[in-house]
C-alpha cells in the first residue's frame, strides 16, 4: 500500500516544517517556512480544525499564528533570548477559508534592550487577510 504524503506539494515548493514550535502549535500546525529572496516566509495549510461555527478560520487561530511568526522572526535574526508578547494589535481584513494556503511575513521595526516592535501580515495569495503590530518583551533566561 502506498502512503500518500498530504504535504508533498508543499515540500516541492520549497517549504520545510518549522521545528521546535511547542505543544500548542502542534495542535494547530504544522507551521512551514521557506526563504524567498532572502526573506523567511512562514505558511500553514488551513484545515477544518481551524474553522469557527461560521465556516471561516477562527480569529484566535490567526492571532496565534501571527504571534508565533513574530517570535520566530526575532529569534531568526539572532536574538535567542526567551520572549513574551506584551501587546498585539490585529486587524482582520479578509476571511480565510478551509483549503487556503496562509502565508505570513513579519519585520522588526525597532529594538531596545528589552523590547522588540514588530509588524506582520497573513496573506492568502496576494490578498492580505490580517495585519498585526506587536511588542515583544525579551526576558532574561
Amino acid at each position: 500500500m502506498t502512503v500518500i504524503d498530504p504535504f508533498e506539494q508543499v515540500r516541492a515548493q520549497g517549504w520545510s516544517e518549522q521545528p521546535g514550535v511547542g505543544p500548542f502549535v502542534d495542535l494547530i500546525g504544522p507551521i512551514w517556512f521557506r526563504n524567498t529572496e532572502g526573506v523567511k516566509e512562514y505558511g500553514m495549510q488551513i484545515e477544518s480544525k481551524h474553522l469557527n461555527s461560521n465556516g471561516i478560520v477562527h480569529g484566535g487561530m490567526l492571532m496565534s499564528l501571527i504571534d508565533q511568526v513574530v517570535s520566530h522572526v526575532i529569534f531568526d535574526q539572532g536574538d535567542k533570548t526567551p520572549m513574551a508578547t506584551i501587546d498585539m494589535s490585529t486587524n482582520f481584513i479578509d476571511a480565510v477559508r478551509e483549503g487556503d494556503w496562509l502565508s505570513a511575513r513579519a519585520q522588526v521595526q525597532r529594538r531596545t534592550r528589552s523590547l522588540v516592535f514588530v509588524t506582520g501580515q497573513l496573506c492568502v495569495g496576494d490578498r492580505v487577510c490580517l495585519s498585526a503590530q506587536a511588542i515583544m518583551k525579551l526576558r532574561a533566561g
